[in-house]
């Protein structure tokens, strides 16, 4: 009887989170130039995407606020705002 072990090893998954991303990465700026922002937050594997920020004229300011309200909801975590595209 022969048993065949097969591994994937050096194989990296991409995860929904990863594939969103690549694809937000590629879209356009808007009409003024204007990025979209990520809300991210700080958690033990690093910072993961919460939010996407979009439609504003200026995106920014929009996920500053956003993350700043988060803040006070959640104060002993971190949080930031990042380019998308």
């Amino acid at each position: 009887m022969a048993i065949t072990l097969c591994t994937t090893l050096g194989a990296n998954a991409q995860t929904n989170s990863d594939r969103i991303a690549a694809f937000v990465n590629d879209l356009p700026r808007n009409e003024l130039g204007g990025a979209m922002y990520w809300l991210e937050m700080k958690t033990i594997v690093g910072w993961e995407k919460m939010m996407l920020v979009a439609g504003y004229a200026t995106n920014e300011p929009i996920c500053d606020r956003l993350a700043m309200v988060v803040r006070l909801d959640a104060p002993d975590r971190k949080f930031r705002c990042s380019t998308a595209n």
